[in-house]
């Protein structure tokens, strides 16, 4: 048995799981993480959903299997009326 052999297997391990994962963001209404920042008071976080808020916001950016997708929450560390983090895995309506 060569070593060929294991690195094959692997990589079609892998180029399943990431397909799985595609057609579960595609067809299953999910969004995953892969940004996060706080924007402070008066900045422009350059978001659609931007309200001129006195309070800091954090901004989301999800990949929903076509495209990125931004989310604006309230930032509250304490987790009172707002998020002190982005949720890492979400499902839209």
């Amino acid at each position: 048995m060569s070593i060929a052999a294991p690195v094959k297997k692997a990589f079609w391990v892998m180029a399943s799981a990431l397909m799985i994962l595609e057609f579960i963001l595609l067809f299953g209404n999910y969004r995953i993480l892969i940004r996060e920042r706080r924007v402070p008071p008066g900045e422009d976080p350059n978001v659609e959903q931007y309200s001129a808020a006195r309070q800091t916001q954090l901004v989301c950016a999800y990949f929903d299997g076509r495209a990125i997708r931004q989310t604006v929450y309230w930032y509250s560390p304490a987790n009172i009326m707002g998020r002190d983090a982005c949720p890492f895995f979400i499902r839209t309506a």
